[in-house]
């Protein structure tokens, strides 16, 4: 969770008074200027609050960041590079409390690549890179400890984008909630008058073209990425998802009746597309909900691309 200055947040560390302690304690951490390892007690919190008791014990890092210090800022910007370009990479913050009885203590960042590494402003006296390295999982954070130096190591690749081919109705609801989830998404339509800003300010990219042919040139689309088919009509879909499935795309899904769906994977067949290509298709898109209305649609695409999603950390 990011807390602000002006006490405004981004994310959360679960809610309720947790949170609000932690909040509090980040806008003292404003003040001091010094990171602080703090530890919570569950069961008294709740106890306070009238709440449900969940028990146990959570210790939060309150890292100060400071928007001056230039090496961490050069460490964010390779980091926010790798998410846009759907690049593998980990961010790695180590503490070192000032002793062993103090809360406080100092931080650094740091960024690791598949071939290289940024070593920031890490302290390394506890663990080298290879160590760091050898730890990072694919889609989850670790942490481990040497030297009395606690190291945190978490993905800061990106889900991956969400290309949402068809800026009608469907895609412009979708893209709304797709920014509402932090999912990273681009637009592509064949008409200027639907694919632009104005209509789609949610989205990363907006791409107006003559037409869907090589509708996908220049993206280099890669496993992370999610293509979402809800064009205005069938040769159109048809059009795409020939495209589609000769990429490496993770999810490809089309918003279709079965019978629409059918007809297309008739004419693909004939074309030499394989019963092994069409399989990887989610179509009809989306999860089964009864949606009817455009938002319900978009509802029922964006929990599927959310399970999808939480299936692979």
């Amino acid at each position: 969770m990011a807390v602000f200055l002006s006490g405004e947040t981004r994310g959360t560390v679960g809610g309720g008074p947790l949170e609000a302690r932690v909040i509090k304690a980040a806008l003292d951490v404003f003040s001091s200027g010094r990171s602080v390892c703090l530890k919570y007690t569950l069961t008294d919190l709740e106890k306070t609050n009238g709440g449900m008791i969940c028990g146990g014990q959570v210790e939060v890092l309150l890292n100060y960041l400071d928007g001056r210090h230039f090496s961490t800022n050069a460490v964010m910007a390779k980091a926010a590079a790798a998410c846009a370009a759907c690049r593998t990479a980990w961010l790695v913050l180590s503490f070192c409390r000032e002793d062993s009885a103090s809360e406080h203590g100092k931080t650094g960042w740091g960024i690791l690549f598949e071939d290289q590494a940024d070593a920031g402003s890490l302290d390394l006296s506890g663990c080298d890179l290879a160590r760091l390295k050898e730890a990072c999982r694919p889609d989850g954070a670790t942490a481990l400890t040497g030297n009395k130096i606690l190291y945190l190591i978490f993905p800061a690749h990106s889900f991956g984008r969400v290309i949402i081919v068809g800026a009608g109705h469907v895609g412009q609801e979708l893209a709304v909630l797709c920014s509402r989830l932090s999912l990273y998404t681009l637009v592509i339509d064949d008409r200027p008058d639907y694919a632009h800003r104005d209509r789609f300010p949610a989205a990363e990219i907006v791409i107006a073209q003559d037409s869907f042919e090589n509708c996908f040139a220049g993206l280099s689309i890669s496993v992370r990425d999610r293509i979402v088919i809800v064009t205005r009509g069938h040769e159109h879909d048809r059009r795409v998802l020939a495209q589609a499935i000769k990429s490496p795309a993770g999810y490809i899904g089309m918003m279709a009746s079965l019978k629409k769906r059918n007809t297309i994977y008739d004419g693909l067949r004939q074309d030499g597309v394989t019963k092994q290509d069409l399989a990887r298709v989610h179509s009809p898109v989306g999860l089964s909900i009864g949606a009817r209305t455009p938002a319900e649609i978009a509802v029922s695409i964006a929990a599927e691309l959310i399970a999808l999603r939480n299936s692979t950390n």
